[in-house]
C-alpha cells in the first residue's frame, strides 16, 4: 500500500493492514468503515483522494457485500462515449418513447426528455393510484444521508479504495451495470462524468443495484430540478416508476438535495 494512503488511514482512525488487496492487485483495497462514523469517514476519505488517488466507495454490510465483478476497466473506459449528458442520453429516451406510446400514444410525439417526462405525468402513466398535486417545497435537506448506510442499522459499512484518475471513473472498474435496463458501466462513466461538471456529484455508494451520490453544486431553482429529473429519470426509471411515481415528485426530491439514490430492478 503507497505510504500517502496509510498515512490518510490512520489519520482517520483506520488500520491499513485491515484494507487487503483484492485478488492481489493493488488497485483496489478492501475494509471497513467503523459503525457510527461511516460517511463521515467516507467524506475525509474521498477529500483525501486528490492526494492518495484512491477513491472511497461505501458497499453495504458485510453480509450483503458483492464482490466487483471481474473486468477489463481500460476497454471500458475506451468505451466511454463523448458528448453532453443530453446526446450521452439520447438513444435511452427513445427507446423510454417508444416503450410508453406503446400503451399511450400521445407520448411519441414528444420532443425530448422535458416534454416525455411531462405528458407522462400528465398521463399518470407510472402512477399507482390517484395523482395528488403537491406544492414544491421550501425547504431542502442539508445532511447526506445515503439509503446504503441508513439499512447499515449500526454496523460497519464494508468500503473499497479504488485507485482512478477520477471519481466516475469508478463504475468501469466494479463492472457496475449492463443487467436489464440499467445502463452499462461505459454509459455510467459518461453520465457520472457529465454531473460532475454541471453537479460536482461523485459516487459514494454502489451495491448490487444500487447508486448513489453526493453532490456539492444542487439544483437550485424548480426549473433546473425538473431539467435534471428528466435526465435522471431517463438513466434510472426504476426510481420513478418504481418509485416517485411521477417527474416532479423526482425533482421535489432532487431539489437542493445534498445526494442523489438510484436503483436498478
Amino acid at each position: 500500500m503507497l505510504e500517502s494512503l496509510s498515512e490518510v488511514l490512520v489519520a482517520n482512525g483506520l488500520n491499513p493492514d485491515s484494507f487487503a488487496a483484492c485478488a492481489g492487485d493493488e488497485k483496489i483495497f478492501r475494509g471497513e468503515l467503523p459503525a457510527g462514523r461511516v460517511v463521515e469517514t467516507w467524506m475525509k476519505l474521498a477529500k483525501a483522494a486528490s492526494e492518495t488517488k484512491y477513491w472511497p466507495i461505501i458497499r453495504g454490510a458485510q453480509d450483503d457485500c458483492q464482490e466487483p465483478v471481474e473486468c477489463d476497466a481500460d476497454a471500458v473506459l475506451e468505451a466511454v462515449p463523448a458528448g453532453s449528458i443530453r446526446e450521452i442520453l439520447k438513444s435511452r429516451m427513445e427507446e423510454r418513447r417508444e416503450a410508453l406510446a406503446e400503451i399511450m400514444p400521445e407520448l411519441a410525439q414528444a420532443p425530448d426528455m422535458d416534454e416525455l417526462g411531462r405528458l407522462a405525468d400528465v398521463t399518470g402513466i407510472n402512477l399507482f393510484g390517484a395523482n395528488i398535486e403537491e406544492p414544491w417545497p421550501t425547504e431542502a435537506p442539508e445532511r447526506v444521508s445515503f439509503h446504503t448506510v441508513r439499512e447499515l442499522k449500526g454496523q460497519p459499512a464494508v468500503a473499497l479504495l479504488i485507485k482512478v484518475e477520477h471519481s466516475y471513473e469508478v463504475p468501469a472498474h466494479l463492472g457496475f451495470g449492463g443487467w436489464n435496463d440499467c445502463p452499462s458501466p461505459e454509459l455510467q462513466v459518461a453520465v457520472l462524468r457529465e454531473w460532475h461538471k454541471e453537479y460536482n456529484a461523485v459516487p459514494a455508494c454502489i451495491t448490487g443495484d444500487v447508486l448513489e451520490c453526493a453532490v456539492v453544486k444542487r439544483p437550485q431553482t424548480e426549473a433546473d430540478s425538473m431539467k435534471l429529473a428528466a435526465e435522471q429519470w431517463i438513466f434510472c426509471d426504476d426510481i420513478v416508476s418504481q418509485g416517485t411515481q411521477t417527474v416532479r415528485k423526482l425533482g421535489m426530491e432532487i431539489w437542493r438535495s445534498p445526494n442523489w439514490f438510484f436503483w436498478w430492478d
